[in-house]
């Protein structure tokens, strides 16, 4: 029985220890589902969650010879934003963001062919640009998301969490979600935060 048991630990370690990459950027590409909460004067909100899309690319790098445990990073253009409605009105507020992760990974290597790769880390959103709409009927008022007359903050951070499967050697497929952890209001009396769920697909160039 010991020696059944030592035979399967021995063949996980050597998946896990199989040929791996010193050096992996990639090319993602995917879509997101984001949305937002209020809490103001105890009472709290949850819009309509709003899709968009994402479009980057990542470097991982193994930091960890002897395991394939690997730093990830990059650089997304990542929309977010969210809906509300209102009696008659419709409220849209989109926001894009350049967005840089810093996670860990591991790259468990089920086949020759296949890697399962869970991720966690963090990351930060820097606010270029959107609109916050307004609609009633046939008339609408438009805001720059950002402004200086906004009152929205441009930085974010937040925790990310992910897994993915990487196939064919060098495609790519993922999920994740991001949970915003500071507060994007100005006013002091309203809490606001972002969270996404996103799903990528993409492709992988190892060296």
């Amino acid at each position: 029985m010991k020696k059944l048991v030592a035979l399967l630990c021995a063949l996980c370690v050597a998946g896990t220890l199989s040929a791996q990459e010193k050096h992996i950027v990639g090319i993602r590409a995917g879509m997101n589902v984001s949305n937002m909460t209020f809490k103001q004067d105890g009472m709290s909100m949850s819009p309509s969650s709003r899709v968009s899309f994402q479009v980057g690319g990542s470097y991982q790098y193994n930091f960890l010879e002897s395991m394939p445990f690997y730093l990830e990073t990059g650089l997304y253009l990542s929309l977010k934003g969210a809906e509300q409605k209102v009696e008659r009105t419709t409220t849209t507020i989109r926001m894009t963001y350049l967005e840089v992760p810093i996670m860990v990974n591991y790259h468990w290597n089920i086949s020759d062919k296949i890697s399962i790769i869970p991720a966690a880390g963090f990351y930060y959103s820097l606010g270029l640009g959107g609109t916050t709409e307004a609609q009633s009927g046939d008339t609408s008022v438009k805001a720059d998301t950002f402004g200086t007359d906004s009152n929205f903050k441009r930085s974010e951070f937040g925790m990310r969490f992910g897994a993915s499967v990487e196939f064919l050697d060098n495609f790519f497929a993922g999920v994740g979600y991001d949970v915003g952890f500071n507060n994007l209001s100005k006013d002091a009396d309203v809490k606001l935060h972002n969270g996404c769920f996103f799903v990528l697909v993409g492709y992988n160039f190892k060296f």
